[in-house]
């Protein structure tokens, strides 16, 4: 009779255990508020956008960083990001539509102060791109963070940011 209800215990457990764990991976899927969704409607694609940490699309940015973004769908192509990046520790993040982040370049994996990256495409649409991010639905955005190491130093990390180009990659 115990080992009956031991049994029946176990296997309830064993149930509420992964059907809890099947309702925490299935619920990106369904969150109405997407990573992508926030930053499409806070920035025109193909186009650089700094963020304010405070007032951004993105949640919980650390303010000891400048951000800026760059959107790509499936309308404006291959985006090429590229430029001289800023002096202080940088990153760059390659983030689907779903959120995940396919492709991160920093400071330290780059041999170069300059960037030449498109996201997007494949090695024959590039227009000549050092490297070459494909994406499976052909929408994301690029992540650009570059820390301030002085507050004084802020202007100027931003101004570098700004001066990034980031289009589309003009076919043919």
């Amino acid at each position: 009779m115990i080992t009956k209800v031991a049994r029946y215990l176990l296997a309830t457990l064993l149930i509420a255990g992964l059907v809890h764990i099947a309702a925490v991976l299935l619920i990106p899927n369904y969150a109405p508020h997407r990573a992508y969704d926030a930053v499409i409607q806070a920035a025109a694609p193909a186009r650089l956008t700094l963020v304010a940490p405070n007032a951004s699309p993105l949640p919980g940015l650390d303010p000891a960083f400048v951000y800026a973004v760059c959107p790509l769908t499936p309308h404006t192509g291959p985006v090429r990001l590229a430029g001289a990046m800023p002096d202080s520790y940088w990153s760059v993040s390659v983030v689907d539509d779903t959120g995940r982040i396919v492709a991160s370049l920093t400071r330290e994996d780059a041999d170069t102060d300059t960037i030449d990256l498109t996201a997007g495409g494949t090695a024959a649409t590039a227009g000549g791109a050092a490297a070459t991010v494909p994406l499976a639905s052909q929408a994301g955005f690029f992540l650009i963070r570059a820390m301030v190491e002085h507050r004084s130093a802020r202007p100027d990390v931003e101004a570098r940011l700004r001066a990034l180009s980031c289009a589309a990659v003009k076919p043919g």
